[in-house]
């Protein structure tokens, strides 16, 4: 009997290295469990459930009916893990108690054991991982929202995971994942069917990027994820510590333009490629099984409980019902039937959506004219905060060669504005050097329009030579990072670059941002309220401009690049103006898309609505006469919740800022479509009215 006892004290004094050993917090640079040291050694039965997984993913569950956490499960996709990785080692355990306390204020309760996961490989999963976990609601009442959020000591807060479905008859809530961490099931009494009021405290327009979301041009949502990720850990972490909100930081030479923006612009750039193949994952919403109302729910919860800005994904439907696009916002106030939101695509703007708890939300002030699903997201799905720090690190020391890595691409040789242009959309082998950084690199991990990443190896002189098999679109972006782990890219100093490659010969729009210096692609034209007779009017109203400061609204004239279009004028006379370009979309093309951007300078004199200057834009195509997007505004038309307001020569003018659209046509390819934009003088000739234009090129 003694010696059987000595056993079992030898056992769980093993037990308790090995949880220390595979859940303490790494030092080595490498990504790993921000949840904060060491979790606590189980109270209950150490080791649950135990199993392995490889490349072709797993399920590990408990089963035993005695278990308190009986139906806990770790549901493992394939590809999570690599080959290279070989078997992982998965066990799942709990601790009777929360890691520590939520707010009083919140009235948040914990209503599950504290599940405590772990694997012994110290890298990230590549894909989400999908946890179950058991929860009670006996201290709960009817109205009561459940979530799962994780402690992280590293910050002594508590951040949420990414629920995907709450099960109330058996008491499960499943969430999503990258890393393992204590997870705990809380409850919030009286969230619905009505919401309360909660207000985290962000601002666009203070802790937003002032820089906006310039995307991939293959990947649907582009950069949203990592923006909207990134803009969140900052608030709820550095802000405190650093004094001063996102929107102010990182500007460089003209601090009223953000095209000069490098430093953050490659922080977005980095943002987003650590998260393109999770975000291919995450914006189909295919394993989302809440709906508006429990959505709703989870956003209040958790920024009642975090204090924090929460994430929201839209998923857009063509006329179709076909996914078309996704996107990824920031949600951080809830006041009186309204979520207020920060949506990368518009810097500093004040962005509204409408919910009730009968027709769920509605009424996106920024309607992209599709039919859109809706779904609550967490950090914890797509990265963790050892990720952010990195990029932090190296934005605030302006990603120094000293520390960072140097790629150069010496072939083929970029043109001036940083691009490759290539006859061929086949077999381009693209050479460069890596050089400086603080550790030598071994690895090119290059990702072609946000795809699938492949691993090229750099020689010991610095050297490296890839080759990309086919260009999909005629501008595509290459990602590269230069690396010393092919498994964790973005551990501490990898070096980046984004390259631009066309392909010669095929365009989609001609001359889309005015590049040219004219209206090369373009037809244009002026006519008045009277004479509606395309051209009847000359000399016409619309020009040519070049970057510099808009006299009437403050704005910026450029949106990208050294030229855009004005359509029309500020002087008055009943002038009417329009821009218009046709083109067929190409039926090779992986995600055809039509990027531009528009802004609006409408003088407000306030006339009955039919006679105001106003802005209309769309795009039809030709052959079904299907108007795939339309946007009418007159001045101070309520129908647009953002306008601002200048006085200029005593007269009243309301300003949209620039927009960014995103146009999917992939169900048009082979068909000719038709971008129209049209500004206006008001009726009755005594006032004028103006439209920016501009595009990718």
């Amino acid at each position: 009997m003694k010696s059987r006892n000595v056993a079992s004290i030898l056992a769980v004094l093993c037990l308790v290295v090995l949880l220390a050993m595979t859940c303490s917090g790494c030092s080595d640079g490498h990504s790993h469990s921000s949840g904060g040291g060491t979790v606590p050694v189980p109270s209950g039965p150490a080791v649950q459930a135990s199993g392995t997984v490889n490349s072709s993913g797993g399920t590990i569950e408990v089963t035993d009916p005695e278990s308190p956490i009986k139906g806990t499960k770790v549901v493992v996709p394939a590809n999570a893990v690599t080959s290279g990785d070989g078997n992982v080692t998965i066990s799942i355990s709990y601790q009777d108690s929360a890691p520590a306390s939520t707010s009083s204020e919140s009235g948040a309760l914990a209503v599950s054991k504290t599940i405590l996961l772990t694997k012994n490989i110290k890298y990230n999963f590549l894909l989400p991982v999908s946890v179950t976990i058991p929860y009670s609601d006996a201290a709960l009442d009817n109205g009561a929202m459940v979530t799962v959020l994780y402690w992280n000591a590293a910050y002594n807060m508590y951040e949420p995971a990414g629920v995907k479905a709450i099960d109330t008859q058996n008491k499960t809530i499943t969430f999503t994942t990258i890393h393992f961490s204590p997870f705990t099931a809380f409850g919030i009494p009286n969230v619905l069917p009505g919401l309360p009021n909660v207000d985290t405290g962000f601002r666009p327009d203070t802790d937003g990027f002032f820089h906006p979301n310039f995307g991939s041009y293959d990947s649907p949502g582009g950069s949203c994820l990592g923006m909207a990720n990134y803009s969140g850990w900052y608030y709820s972490v550095k802000k405190r510590t650093d004094g001063q909100g996102l929107y102010s930081k990182y500007r460089q030479g003209d601090a009223n333009n953000w095209l000069d923006d490098t430093n953050v612009r490659e922080l977005i750039s980095r943002a987003y490629l650590g998260s393109s193949q999770i975000w291919g994952n995450l914006w189909w919403l295919l394993d989302y099984a809440l709906g508006d109302n429990m959505t709703a729910g989870l956003l209040v919860t958790n920024m009642i409980v975090t204090k924090s800005p929460q994430t929201l994904i839209f998923k857009g439907l063509s006329l179709s019902g076909n996914p078309v696009w996704g996107h990824a916002v920031l949600v951080y106030r809830y006041q009186n039937g309204k979520f207020y939101i920060y949506d990368n695509n518009y810097p500093g703007e004040e962005i509204t959506l409408g919910w009730d708890s009968v027709s769920g939300f509605h009424g996106y002030s920024k309607d992209y004219g599709y039919t859109i699903n809706y779904g609550f997201e967490a950090r914890l799905s797509s990265a963790e905060a050892e990720d952010f720090e990195n990029l932090y690190e190296g934005v605030q020391d302006g990603w120094s060669s000293s520390k960072f890595k140097t790629i150069s691409v010496t072939s083929p040789l970029a043109d001036p504005n940083g691009t490759i242009i290539t006859p061929n959309p086949n077999n381009l082998v693209i050479t460069g050097t890596v050089t400086g950084g603080v550790k030598d690199a071994k690895y090119i991990v290059s990702r072609l329009n946000g795809q699938s990443r492949t691993v090229t190896q750099v020689g010991a002189d610095g050297t490296f030579s890839l080759t990309l098999a086919s260009l999909p679109n005629p501008t595509n972006s290459l990602m590269l990072v230069a690396t010393d782990d092919q498994r964790d890219p973005f551990n501490a100093y990898a070096g980046f670059k984004e390259v631009t490659i066309k392909v010669q010969g095929q365009e989609f729009f001609a001359n889309s941002g005015f590049e040219a210096g004219d209206f090369t692609g373009w037809s244009h034209e002026t006519h008045t309220w009277a004479n509606s007779t395309p051209g009847s009017f000359t000399p016409e109203k619309s020009a040519i401009v070049t970057p510099g400061t808009d006299p009437i609204s403050g704005m910026q004239k450029v949106y990208k690049g050294q030229s855009a279009c004005v359509v029309n004028n500020e002087d008055p006379n009943y002038h009417i103006s329009s821009v218009s370009q046709t083109a067929v979309v190409p039926q090779n093309m992986t995600s055809p898309e039509l990027r531009f951007y528009w802004a609006a300078v409408l003088e407000d004199p306030a006339h009955d609505a039919p006679n105001q200057p106003y802005v209309d834009i769309t795009v039809m195509d030709d052959q079904t006469g299907d108007v795939i997007y339309s946007r009418h505004f007159y001045s101070n038309d309520p129908t647009y919740s953002g306008w601002q307001t200048v006085t200029f020569n005593n007269s009243t003018w309301r300003i949209i800022p620039w927009q960014t659209v995103i146009v999917d046509v992939s169900e048009h390819r082979g068909n000719s479509i038709t971008l129209r934009v049209v500004a206006a003088d008001c009726g009755y000739g005594g006032h004028g009215g103006y439209v920016y234009l501009d595009g990718d090129e």
